[in-house]
């Protein structure tokens, strides 16, 4: 949960941690340190002995002892063994652990279910500041409510401190409620003053449980440059995933907000329910916010995954062979524990294989390189177990992986970069696409006839034929992303056709952009003292050497 003053610190909402001070046992406001250092010990050692022997007549033991007449020694009255007066409550606890067991255990069971008076209204900062730490416990470690009954973590905080009672499973439910709507009211003031644009990324996924979800993410930029990035929701989907459905839904959730004027871009995956989304939701946002600059991009990532598995297509026999031997290995105990045996007589740390998922090409790319780098071992492992031969890959079949890898790993690479999220990968799209752009085309283009070589042309192939089919949409992304950034600007455009064109991309879409706004609403054309960002770029549209001209 997140807490904002004037400016996001995304701390917890919680109460601040004070230290809590107890009145003196009488009922004095004040008490005088004039006595003298001797005074003051003989009163301590007046108050220890009233103590020890309150402590001593109030333990469980005493009902099995008296004392003589005269007060002088103790007996006890099982077995009437007699000890001093000033005897410790220790050694005559020792005597009952040695002489009388049964009855040691029946004190031990008083003393255990000995009723402890619990924290009362007089506690009540207390009592608040506990349910603080364990409400936050529970939403940041995302315990279930139920743990509050669990018999485990009642005696682990009985513990701590008999005198707090957990609070029930409905009364955190509702309490972590309330914390979760006073999150949203403090993010909606925050948003209110946000002099900033924000962006969104939103992703659909469907749980164990066959319930669909639909994340709601949100990035923005402060005025002091510093980015931040909060899941704003995630909500539950109970109809088909529609582009229609999910614009409505989303639109719902930005308005709640009060961000509708604000968004400026929407990050999804290439799905095609996706395009819909985007024009549904662009035209709710322009039709009720008049907000024009929002648009839908498309996931850099996610057609670099499109575009590698098209490409995996044309090597499927030799992944499949190592898909199947590292799954023969993780699902074997035999196996895993005999490779295991020869790591540890190779002397190398152990490395488990992965198995991959089908719809992450770069967990395909883990899962060979991870195969590689083990072969030699996995190698000794085939050659004791027959049955492994039929299904581990040949020397072929490695080959072909091999050449896969080299020609993978730029793309894998550029896939970590743009999945960054401690800091902006916009600017970078255009380089990362281009160099990749090259890489395949070198592939296609090698003129080496060996027959793993012609594979990787085949996949080269693939990936060129599935990266145009999004690149004339993305390139004018990529244009303002790369113009716009100080870092690049036109350093990746090598002829004077695309830096002009680049141009002339932001250009019509800064005229549009004010073309669209009513008269009333046009911004005034600022003075020659204006020196921020907007003027800057109206003055610059003036000059007839400018690009925006």
């Amino acid at each position: 949960m997140a807490q904002y003053a004037e400016n996001p610190t995304f701390s917890s909402d919680f109460p601040e941690i004070t230290l809590i001070s107890y009145p003196n046992a009488n009922n004095d406001s004040q008490t005088s340190f004039s006595n003298t250092n001797e005074t003051m010990a003989n009163t301590s050692i007046v108050i220890n002995e009233q103590q020890i022997k309150k402590s001593r007549i109030c333990h469980p033991v005493w009902q099995y002892l008296s004392r003589n007449v005269d007060n002088t020694s103790i007996i006890c009255n099982l077995c009437q063994q007699k000890y001093s007066s000033k005897t410790g409550i220790n050694t005559i606890k020792g005597h009952f652990m040695t002489n009388h067991k049964d009855e040691w255990t029946m004190i031990e069971q008083q003393q255990t279910n000995k009723s402890v008076e619990l924290y009362g209204k007089k506690d009540m900062k207390r009592i608040i500041h506990f349910n603080s730490l364990l409400f936050r416990w529970i939403i940041c470690d995302q315990q279930s409510f139920s743990v509050v009954e669990n018999d485990d973590f009642i005696a682990f905080i009985t513990t701590l401190d008999p005198r707090y009672k957990l609070p029930s499973r409905q009364t955190v439910s509702i309490k972590i409620q309330e914390i979760y709507e006073s999150q949203c009211k403090i993010l909606k003031t925050y948003f209110s003053k946000l002099s900033s644009k924000v962006a969104i990324t939103t992703d659909v996924w469907t749980a164990c449980t066959n319930q669909a979800y639909m994340s709601v993410t949100l990035h923005w930029i402060d005025d002091e440059w510093k980015m931040y990035c909060i899941l704003l929701d995630l909500v539950p989907l109970h109809e088909r995933h529609t582009g229609v459905t999910l614009a409505n839904t989303m639109y719902t959730i930005i308005n709640d907000f009060g961000l509708g004027e604000k968004i400026i871009a929407i990050t999804t995956d290439n799905a095609s329910n996706m395009n819909v989304f985007g024009q549904n939701f662009t035209q709710l946002l322009s039709d009720n916010h008049g907000n024009v600059l929002s648009r839908r991009v498309r996931c850099a990532a996610h057609i670099l995954n499109l575009v590698v598995r098209d490409g995996l297509d044309a090597v499927g026999k030799s992944i499949i062979k190592a898909r199947k031997f590292a799954i023969a290995i993780r699902s074997s105990q035999v196996l895993f524990e005999e490779l295991k045996k020869i790591f540890e007589l190779k002397q190398r740390p152990f490395l488990v294989p992965e198995i991959d998922v089908s719809t992450c090409w770069n967990s395909t790319y883990i899962m060979i390189e991870k195969l590689r780098k083990i072969r030699e071992l996995t190698d000794i492992l085939v050659a004791s177990n027959p049955l492994l031969k039929d299904i581990s890959p040949n020397d072929e079949d490695w080959k072909e992986l091999d050449s896969l890898v080299t020609l993978l790993e730029p793309v894998y690479q550029a896939t970590n970069l743009l999945s960054a999220s401690n800091h902006p990968t916009f600017g970078d799209l255009r380089t990362v696409f281009l160099v990749i752009a090259n890489v395949i085309n070198e592939a296609q283009e090698t003129q080496e006839t060996q027959d793993q070589l012609n594979i990787m042309r085949e996949v080269a192939k693939k990936m060129c034929l599935k990266l145009d089919k999004y690149w004339d949409e993305l390139k004018n992304t990529f244009h303002e992303a790369v113009i716009l950034d100080p870092n690049n600007k036109l350093v990746s455009f090598e002829s004077v056709t695309d830096k002009n064109h680049a141009c002339e991309t932001i250009r019509t879409t800064y005229k549009n952009f004010y073309l669209s706004r009513d008269d009333e609403n046009r911004p005034v054309q600022p003075s020659k003292t204006d020196t921020g960002r907007r003027g800057a770029i109206v003055q610059n549209s003036k000059n007839a050497n400018s690009p925006f001209s």
